[in-house]
């Protein structure tokens, strides 16, 4: 949760604390009395802000503990919770928060519901989830989260119950929904391919669950799940790699290089002669994650200079970084002469 949105937040929770501090009907409190609730539960809401906006969890936490219990405070107790990743506490907080007598604002209450479903579906509590995410009517990009969510739900029961009728159906859904969601942010691409291929495996069809591993390996290696893959695959990283053909190393180097992750990438391509079709970029994946790895830059002055008597996009690119490296390896000399 951002910032600013952490702060319209607390603004938009104000009417809570406020709440919080008015007298019922029924409760005879002088107007001095009165103003000095309200300016408590003013400084309180100011020091909660404060505390949400640096992201000083705990401390807001703590001071939530020691105000009124309401459904404002309930529901900003599922936000930190969820944030600091302790999805079981956060789906309780909001369903308290929901349960309140004193009713969120629909805004706040429809979002309420799509978090407490979405870290039930998290938790694996997918008939708990199923009923919040309907209430919910989530729109735009949480209609692919919740779908996402529904069909990877559907998978884990089944894979639960092993019953073949149920899983064969959920191939078709979790490709598609996998595709459609894609680009959406929220949605774990990665653990719906990954569910596809234990259902494959389930089914018996060994050889396409081990493709599709393969696929994942190669497409979305930054994944934090990834290093599951190796094993499932038979081996370690170095063993998985092996698997792959030329064209596949050269698609997972360029995830790996467009996660920073410029060592695995280096890794992935080193000491593989790769064909003429793919010589050049190969070459520039190659050259250009020695250079970014900051410590192999002799290397890939080298690699980039032959990048560079390569036709392709991005010889000339190459051609001035390899200057650069030899400049940064302490040879300034031949680094005049390149450039």
């Amino acid at each position: 949760m951002r910032a600013r949105a952490v702060s319209s937040l607390i603004v938009s929770l104000g009417w809570a604390a406020a709440l919080a501090a008015q007298p019922t009907q029924s409760t005879q409190v002088t107007q001095s009395t009165q103003a000095e609730q309200a300016g408590q539960a003013e400084q309180a809401s100011e020091s909660l802000a404060a505390l949400v906006t640096r992201h000083a969890d705990d401390e807001a936490l703590a001071l939530l503990d020691r105000l009124a219990p309401t459904a404002g405070h309930r529901y900003l107790r599922g936000r930190l919770l969820e944030r600091q990743g302790r999805l079981a506490e956060a789906a309780r907080a909001y369903a308290e928060a929901l349960a309140d007598r004193d009713p969120l604002p629909d805004a706040v209450a429809s979002d309420a519901r799509f978090r407490g479903a979405h870290a039930l579906a998290r938790l694996g509590r997918c008939a708990d989830a199923r009923p919040l995410f309907e209430a919910a009517s989530p729109t735009g990009a949480r209609r692919g989260i919740a779908r996402a969510l529904g069909v990877e739900c559907e998978a884990r029961e089944a894979l639960g119950g092993g019953r073949r009728e149920t899983l064969e159906p959920l191939l078709a859904d979790l490709e598609r929904v996998a595709r459609d969601t894609a680009a959406v942010r929220g949605v774990d691409t990665f653990s719906l391919r990954a569910l596809r291929a234990e259902v494959l495996e389930r089914l018996g069809r060994v050889s396409e669950a081990r493709d599709a591993r393969l696929a994942l390996f190669v497409e979305l290696p930054d994944h934090p799940d990834g290093g599951q893959l190796a094993a499932l695959l038979g081996g370690d990283t170095a063993t998985s790699l092996a698997l792959l053909t030329p064209a596949q190393r050269l698609a997972r180097a360029d995830a790996l290089f467009s996660a920073h992750r410029f060592e695995e990438a280096v890794e992935t391509l080193r000491g593989v002669e790769p064909p003429s079709a793919i010589r050049g970029a190969w070459l520039h994946r190659l050259g250009m994650s020695l250079y970014r790895a900051r410590h192999h830059y002799a290397e890939a002055a080298r690699v980039l200079a032959a990048s560079a008597r390569e036709r392709h996009p991005h010889a000339q690119v190459d051609a001035f970084h390899a200057a650069r490296a030899l400049a940064r390896a302490d040879r300034d000399a031949e680094a005049i002469v390149a450039l």
